[in-house]
């Protein structure tokens, strides 16, 4: 190495160094005064926030511009603050005089950052001031007895916004009130002053005295004995109680309940419901509360009934009310509810239909999914009801074979955020310990919707897992099926299903064909149905074995199905195509294999458009009971009776036929009809 370039080589090394070291110094602050006494506050910055008093932990976002602020306080690299926000922020703490603890409570003068929330976060209580008096400013405190929190600060360099949720611990603060926390950036004996001012609505409820009744009905609820929380649901005429009070449907924003007699009381079933004692009031969950009630649809027209497990026998009957208000009127549902046998159904449980649900989630252990709908009208169309028990697979007997008849169906909720279940690798019912590798829950991460769940450290990013579950009409024994796949991937995809119908196509080892109606997906998708059709548009997707939706062909070159009736293009012995006839669509079908009369295959496809899909629930059947069917269909006429399988086959003609079929699905005067 010549003499110039070491030489060279020495200056840069040292130019480097200096940056490093005056980078180092701008970036580093003086040791922050903690005494708030000895603080000089250079500026100070006041915000409101309004809410009404909540039952949940419900939060608003709030934004503060500190820019000009951090400039007098010294800070000129905001990018500094959004780095080290958290050795920057404080707020005023909680102290106990150990010497003389009936003081209570007050305010510490030295300030904190010790985090109690999430993230950056506080939660934060009111303390009493020096002459024992309690005051409306809060301070950091620990989660329990709190009255709001202030959590998730961030600090955005470019923009000088402050940003933090603010929320409140449910059914604690006092309406017509301002709960208010200061909160302070601190550069050595320098800071700035943040006053959060929550301001809560006053409340305008009075006691029941105080009340015009304006109308009141009964829902009576039969449950069985249960060993788990899950709900017996019931219908809510909103119309009629709105049309009773005087106003609209839209109008129920909330519904009430009474703590004695006369008062109303806070909600204390996760922020949403009530639970409930032996004399029907509001009663925090313990060894006296017996049941509760939640709602089950956010328009209130739905709600669910669950008992306390054990606290309740068969011959028991409680009794209690909510309320639905408007100004000074209230309307009185009374519920109740009676302990009955476990009902037995008889017979085994007959399958109606099958569908599949793709549910993705990254690796997390013990962090539920975020949830996916349960398609109540598909299923109450298909049992006859929106009153279904969830039901789950048995694990397999001591020889390893899967019990037999309804054995095979479990509902013994062994998820504590029931009804669900810890499950298997092989999906199975297989209860929260070894064996349990991921789990799945009903209505846990939102009223009518499921979630899933794993096992921390069980699995891994490819890891695809099986599980079904069983939505049943207890009364008749009809079911149906969801095939649900769970995904573990490094990155959830979210794919908005915009609408899904059910399709019956006809299959030979010849063309067949069937007109298919695709104006309701192209309008969900927001196209055309010339743009579902056109060959350059690669819409179409078929079911894979995982349950993930695969391909992405277009109409006209269609989908390749094998005899399970998953898509597979090197396996596949069944061909699906749509193209146009005269301005109409039609599906077009063929089988490299013979099709038998009795033939039946159910399977899906879907158009996806960016991340929109609509999916058709598809099955087919043999070209010659799809032509009877048609036929039967087309000719029957109002209340004749006649009856036909799915299959097309004519089962009876007779005026009383559904008392006299056994209990299944039929094509009864061209409809489509459970007997039970």
């Amino acid at each position: 190495m010549t003499t110039t370039n070491y030489l060279r080589n020495l200056l840069t090394a040292v130019v480097c160094m200096l940056t490093a070291l005056s980078a180092q110094a701008q970036s580093t602050t003086p040791e922050p005064e903690l005494l708030l006494s000895k603080l000089n506050i250079v500026s100070e910055l006041t915000h409101d926030i309004n809410q009404k008093v909540r039952t949940d932990y419900n939060a608003d976002k709030v934004e503060i511009d500190i820019k000009e602020a951090l400039t007098t306080l010294g800070f000129d690299d905001l990018a500094m603050v959004q780095e080290n926000l958290k050795d920057l922020l404080y707020v005023g703490q909680i102290y106990v005089n150990p010497d003389d603890v009936a003081l209570g409570e007050m305010k510490h003068d030295s300030l904190t950052n010790e985090t109690s929330a999430n993230g950056i976060g506080f939660w934060l209580k009111r303390y009493e001031s020096q002459d024992g008096q309690p005051n409306f400013e809060c301070v950091r405190a620990p989660y329990g007895s709190s009255d709001f929190y202030a959590e998730s600060f961030e600090f955005d360099a470019e923009t000088g916004i402050l940003s933090c949720n603010v929320g409140q611990m449910p059914n604690t603060l006092e309406g017509d009130n301002t709960y208010y926390a200061f909160f302070y950036i601190i550069n050595g004996d320098k800071a700035i002053s943040i006053r959060l001012n929550l301001n809560i609505e006053a409340s305008h409820i009075g006691t029941l005295e105080e009340m015009e009744k304006a109308g009141e009905s009964t829902v009576e609820i039969e449950m069985q004995p249960m060993t788990g929380y899950d709900t017996k649901s019931f219908e809510v005429d909103t119309e009629a109680i709105a049309t009773a009070l005087g106003c609209t449907a839209a109008d129920l924003d909330d519904f009430y309940a009474l703590k004695d007699e006369i008062t109303f009381g806070g909600k204390n079933q996760e922020g949403k419901g009530y639970w409930f004692n032996a004399e029907g009031f509001i009663q925090d969950w313990s060894d006296y509360s017996n049941y509760y009630i939640t709602p089950l649809a956010e328009d209130y027209t739905r709600f669910g009934l669950g008992q306390y497990p054990g606290h309740l026998n068969v011959g028991d009957e409680q009794t209690t009310s909510i309320f639905f208000i408007n100004g000074t009127k209230y309307y009185q549902l009374s519920v109740h509810l009676t302990i009955v046998e476990p009902k037995s159904v008889e017979g085994e449980f007959q399958n109606m239909a099958t569908r599949t649900i793709n549910i993705q989630q990254e690796p997390a252990g013990y962090t539920w999914s975020n949830g996916v709908d349960i398609p109540q009208t598909w299923i109450a169309d298909n049992i006859g009801t929106q009153d279904w028990v969830l039901y789950g697979l048995a694990v397999l007997d001591e020889d390893g074979k899967e019990p037999e008849g309804n054995a095979r169906y479990v509902k013994n909720y062994t998820m504590a955020e029931a009804p669900g279940f810890w499950l298997n690798a092989e999906g199975r019912n297989s209860g929260h310990g070894d064996k349990s590798v991921f789990g799945l829950s009903v209505g846990n991460a939102k009223p009518g919707q499921i979630s899933m769940i794993q096992m921390p450290d069980l699995c891994s990013v490819g890891d695809v897992y099986k599980a079904e579950v069983f939505f049943v009409n207890e009364e008749t024994g009809a079911m149906v099926t969801l095939n649900l796949v769970y995904s573990i991937v490094d990155e959830v995809v979210d794919y908005e299903t915009v609408g899904t119908e059910s399709i019956v196509l006809p299959l030979a080892d010849k063309d067949s064909f069937a007109a298919i109606d695709l104006t309701k997906a192209a309008e969900a998708l927001g196209v055309s149905v010339d743009d579902l059709l056109n060959d350059d548009n690669k819409y179409l997707h078929g079911i894979t074995d995982s349950g993930i939706f695969g391909g992405g062909f277009s109409a006209a070159d269609g989908i390749v199905y094998n005899e399970q009736g998953f898509f597979d293009l090197a396996n596949g012995s069944i061909i699906l195509t749509i193209g146009q006839e005269g301005g109409n669509a039609t599906a077009a079908t063929y089988s490299n294999d013979a099709v038998a009369d009795d033939y039946c295959l159910s399977t899906q496809m879907c158009f996806r458009i960016d991340n929109k899909q609509y999916i058709y629930d598809v099955k087919f059947i043999s070209a010659t009971a799809y032509a009877t069917a048609v036929t039967a269909v087309k000719r029957s006429q109002p209340v004749s009776g006649t009856a036909y399988d799915l299959q097309g086959r004519k089962i009876e003609n007779r005026k009383s036929v559904n008392r006299k079929l056994a209990r299944g699905l039929y094509i009864i005067d061209g409809k489509k009809t459970l007997v039970k």
